[in-house]
């Protein structure tokens, strides 16, 4: 279903809501209708390291976006030490630091093809933001 929007252009429900909030009277809240992309995207940035790790046979072409078993419970199993060593970072990461991280990972990877990361959706500074509102503790 598509609404007219307080800007008069049609847009969906979503859309709406947002325009609804972000007025001054309604908090000037900012907000982001992205279903799960918005951490699809933070978790290829922040556990890029760890996807692209050098564990046998789960990377076969150049091509891929992730390893072979990302799906399964062998990709935790393969990878124990290097993922509970990044939560923990996340989980402790002072107030500046997510941001920090994401925007230098964000710079060094882009246009890297990573499952989940979409290049042309996200704005570093704006995932930055989002990181230090959500918080490490949430993200881990």
């Amino acid at each position: 279903s598509h609404f007219f929007g307080w800007n008069n252009e049609m847009g969906s429900v979503e859309n709406l809501a947002l325009q609804h909030y972000e007025k001054e009277e309604n908090g000037a809240w900012m907000g982001i209708h992205c279903e799960n992309g918005l951490f699809h995207m933070l978790f290829g940035l922040f556990m890029c390291d760890t996807l692209f790790l050098d564990v046998p046979h789960v990377f076969q072409t150049l091509y891929q976006d992730a390893p072979l078993d990302l799906p399964s419970r062998q990709f935790y199993q393969n990878r124990r030490a290097a993922i509970d060593s990044r939560l923990d970072w996340l989980r402790n990461a002072a107030q500046g630091e997510l941001s920090s991280e994401i925007q230098r990972t964000y710079a060094r990877l882009r246009g890297k093809r990573i499952r989940g990361v979409r290049w042309d959706r996200w704005e570093e500074e704006k995932l930055g933001l989002v990181c230090e509102c959500i918080g490490g503790k949430a993200l881990a």
